[in-house]
């Protein structure tokens, strides 16, 4: 149930997130999963959002890198696709971890899986949201351990990483 309401306050900070141009709720669902295209170079931001239980609500939502030069690359079967999400500079592995993303074209649905790496083993599943053509977002509800951005979390407090995954536009 936790992770039921925590879901939902982030759904409703993801419209606080500066998005190229700025966030427009209206874009939140306009394209339909099997024409977003996957295509282009992408940036990930990364955000620690930390819950509290007691509170309900937010105490902690901060900006903590960014990654350039992602990209998917994509493997198909029948009524899926599954894109794997690349850093381009390898150096930014550890960062970020081996990430897939599963379309099902039946449901209209991304589930994403982090498989984990080095610095933070751990295996999570999530569901993406589409924000218009160029954006991607999701939450991933991780074990709390000091691995996580050197922090130690209290017993009431629920660490997650949120990612956007924004098309990049050079300049």
């Amino acid at each position: 149930m936790r992770k039921i309401i925590l879901l939902v306050l982030l759904s409703f900070i993801c419209n606080a997130q500066s998005i190229r141009d700025g966030v427009n709720e209206q874009n939140f669902g306009t394209t339909v999963v099997s024409d977003f295209d996957f295509a282009g170079v992408w940036q990930g931001n990364r955000f620690e959002v930390v819950y509290d239980s007691v509170s309900s609500e937010v105490v902690k939502f901060d900006f903590i890198d960014s990654i350039r030069n992602l990209v998917f690359v994509r493997n198909t079967g029948e009524d899926q696709v599954l894109y794997e999400l690349i850093p381009l500079n390898k150096s930014d592995t550890l960062i970020f971890p081996k990430s897939l993303l599963l379309i099902d074209l039946a449901e209209e649905t991304i589930d994403v899986m982090n498989l984990g790496n080095v610095e933070a083993p751990y295996q999570v599943y999530s569901k993406a949201v589409l924000y218009g053509a160029d954006a991607l977002q999701f939450n991933i509800d991780t074990p709390e351990h000091e691995s996580f951005f050197g922090h130690t979390y209290g017993p009431t407090e629920d660490m997650n990483v949120f990612w956007e995954i924004i098309r990049y536009y050079p300049d």
